[in-house]
This record gives structure tokens, C-alpha cells and sequence, in this order.
């Protein structure tokens, strides 16, 4: 055997024993060899075993596609959005300080004493302009009683709360639970002046506008005194609200008797 046919052989022999050693690394490759575990990485980063660099670009694409996008968006800060219930729940909380401010009794008072306030002026009217005695001493007895309740509102009002100051008789506050609370659902201020400027331009005389004024006055204050008996923490406005409610009711009823006589003397 001549020198060329030897290397021949050789050359052969030598493919042989590569492509056995290719077919042993195929085989060793296929998903029933447990010598390597489902799903391990090759040498190829990203390609499972059993995968073509074609399916595995293409499992990677559909991986990319079915991922959600969590990228949180930015809010007017610049520092990241808030979730939505997080918003909500300062909405709620704002709506709910709005609707109670400080605790109830303190309410009371920031209504109760622009209210009497309203009512003297209205009264102090009366006493001016008026014509009925009954009326005139009815509205001399408004004014004693309920300024001494006012000077004792803001006397807790200090010792309880700090200050003696009340919101004025053009943005007196309404209570919760009130009436007109209930029909806009959201905290309402009420000006009492027109109720005062109603009385002093009524035409001469006055006395039956200002029964008419002060009864609607009188009916207001009882609804939140009402509300007070029951609401109310400390005992002292509890017991203010049920004494406004009787020597109210008790005006109303003397102030309907007089517009009575009123009407029949009108009528004669």
C-alpha cells in the first residue's frame, strides 16, 4: 500500500470517529437524557435543550408580548402615579374631615352662637320699631337670655377648645343632620343677615313680619338643639339644647297666640 492510499484511509478513519462522536453528542442532547435536567441551559444563552435558535427567538418574542406592561406613569409631581385607591381613600378622608370639623360639641357652638346673635338684632328690632307690648317684652326677654347663653358658649368654647371666636352671623356653619345639611349633602355656611334686614324694612308695623321671622328662627334653633341632646359629648351642651328647645317652643307658642289677636283686631 502505497503512501497516498494510507493517508486516504486515514483521512476517512478520522471523519469516522467524528461523526460517531457528533451522533453521541446529539444523542446525549435529546429530552430523555437525564443527564441533563428539562428546560437547562446550553452553551447558546437564551436556548433551552431540544430548542433551535429559530423557536427559541420566536418563544422569546411571545413571551415579550404576553408580559403586561407595568410601567408606572407619572403623575404632575414627577415622582411616580399614586394607585387609585390610595387617591380615593385621601378623597374620603378630606370628604369626611370636611363634613366634621372638630367634634360635634364645638359645632354646636360655632352655629349656635351666630344664630343668637341674629336673633337679638332681630329683637333689638322689634323693641324699636315695634308695636305690640307683648312683643316688645318677648323680645327684651330674647335678648337676656340668649346673650347669657351666648357669653356661656364661648366660655367652653375657650376652656374647651381653646379660643372664645366664632365664625360670624354671615357664614354661621350648619350642623350635620340638619335639614339643609341633608338636601346638598355637603357642609353649608348660612348669611342670618336677611332675616334681620327682612324684619327692620317690613313694612309699618312690623309685628306681624317679625312673628312670622322669629318663629322660622326659633324652629331652626330647635332642630339643632334636637340634634345636640342626642349627639353631643359633654352634659353641659346637652343640657343648653334641651333648655333651648323649651323656652323656644314655649316662644313660639305665645308668639302664634299674639299673631292671633293680631288677626282680629286687623279684621274688625
Amino acid at each position: 500500500m502505497n503512501q497516498s492510499k494510507r493517508y486516504q484511509l486515514m483521512v476517512i478513519l478520522m471523519m469516522t470517529i467524528a461523526v460517531l462522536a457528533l451522533v453521541s453528542c446529539a444523542a446525549a442532547s435529546q429530552p430523555g437524557d437525564t443527564s441533563q435536567a428539562p428546560g437547562a441551559v446550553n452553551s447558546t444563552p437564551g436556548q433551552t435543550s431540544g430548542e433551535t435558535p429559530e423557536s427559541s427567538v420566536a418563544t422569546m418574542e411571545a413571551t415579550v408580548a404576553v408580559i403586561p406592561t407595568t410601567e408606572p406613569t407619572t403623575g404632575e409631581s414627577g415622582q411616580g402615579s399614586v394607585p387609585a385607591t390610595s387617591e380615593a381613600a385621601s378623597g374620603e378622608t378630606m370628604g369626611d374631615h370636611q363634613m366634621v370639623v372638630g367634634e360635634f360639641d364645638q359645632m354646636f357652638i360655632d352655629m349656635m352662637v351666630p344664630h343668637h346673635q341674629s336673633a337679638i338684632e332681630m329683637a333689638q328690632v322689634m323693641q324699636q320699631q315695634g308695636e305690640n307690648p307683648e312683643l316688645k317684652q318677648m323680645a327684651e326677654s330674647m335678648i337676656q337670655s340668649q346673650q347669657a347663653e351666648i357669653d356661656q358658649l364661648r366660655q367652653w368654647r375657650q376652656q374647651w377648645y381653646g379660643s372664645s371666636e366664632t365664625p360670624p352671623m354671615t357664614q354661621m356653619p350648619m350642623l350635620p343632620g340638619m335639614s339643609q345639611m341633608e338636601q346638598t349633602g355637603e357642609m353649608m355656611t348660612m348669611d342670618m343677615t336677611p332675616d334681620i334686614e327682612r324684619v327692620r324694612n317690613a313694612p309699618k308695623p312690623i309685628d306681624a313680619t317679625f312673628i312670622e321671622a322669629m318663629t322660622q328662627h326659633h324652629q331652626m334653633a330647635i332642630e339643632a338643639a334636637t340634634i345636640a341632646e342626642q349627639q353631643a359629648t359633654h352634659q353641659e351642651i346637652k343640657d343648653m339644647a334641651r333648655n333651648i328647645i323649651q323656652e323656644q317652643q314655649l316662644e313660639i307658642s305665645e308668639m302664634s297666640r299674639i299673631r292671633e289677636q293680631l288677626e282680629k283686631q286687623k279684621a274688625e
